[in-house]
């Protein structure tokens, strides 16, 4: 488990298609789990992908400018 603070980041490598990762949110009262690595998001990112979790929702994309909303909090 790791936990991180408005503003930190984390990082990790794993192999194509081999892998398959869920990380848990928690964001005040509102708790969820997004699938980070996986075939729905692939065509946001390309070999480098960023998720941003936001008050609003989740987050994907191949650079930190260009944001595609994947999921809504539960």
């Amino acid at each position: 488990m790791r936990t991180l603070n408005y503003g930190q980041e984390f990082s990790w490598s794993f192999s194509y298609y081999t892998d398959f990762y869920v990380c848990k949110f928690y964001w005040g009262s509102k708790t969820d789990s997004v699938d980070v690595y996986g075939e729905r998001i692939q065509p946001f990112c390309g070999r480098v992908c960023y998720l941003a979790a936001k008050a609003d929702g989740f987050y994907v994309g191949h650079d930190k400018k260009s944001w595609n909303k994947i999921q809504d909090w539960i």
